[in-house]
């Protein structure tokens, strides 16, 4: 259904306070389009399973939009940088991963997805940090095995390559 968006009446002073409550006292959209946890649940389940069925488009839409309601939330902008890196759009996707890793610092994923996008550009300095941040970033967390154990054969693989 289509909305007549131009005979919306905008208050200037309202939009403002919003403004100034998201950029500067911690607010989401989410906040003030009054979406529950819930329904923003809902939404992120349904981008998900668009993204198992490869719709990467609608997915990153519907994740980019999530996005824009909470952005505190690092599986959103994890999700936008999954779809936008099986699109091959590996500049958005890596600053979907890096913004991603700045609000979770301490997740290793980011890292190894912006490392990847790195790679697939013929980036390896940047590759290899990100390669080196999900090594770290894994430790020896039995939920990020994985993520460590393909960071390191990437590492291993550019070192390799580097060698000849």
């Amino acid at each position: 259904m289509a909305r007549d968006i131009e005979n919306v009446d905008f208050d200037p002073q309202a939009t403002a306070e919003i403004a100034t409550a998201v950029a500067f006292e911690g607010y989401t959209f989410k906040d003030f389009a009054r979406i529950t946890d819930d329904e923003m649940e809902a939404a992120y389940s349904v981008a998900f399973n668009m993204v198992n069925q490869g719709q990467f488009e609608e997915a990153e839409r519907l994740l980019s939009w999530l996005a824009g309601l909470d952005q505190y939330e690092p599986k959103y902008l994890i999700g936008v940088g999954v779809c936008r890196q099986q699109l091959r759009l590996y500049p958005g996707a890596i600053d979907a991963f890096a913004a991603a890793g700045v609000l979770e610092v301490d997740n290793p994923i980011p890292a190894l997805r912006a490392a990847e996008c790195y790679l697939a550009l013929g980036q390896d300095e940047p590759a290899r940090s990100g390669l080196l941040a999900a090594v770290h970033w894994s430790g020896d967390k039995p939920q990020h095995a994985a993520v460590k154990q393909r960071a390191a054969a990437l590492l291993d693989a550019l070192d390799r390559r580097k060698e000849v």
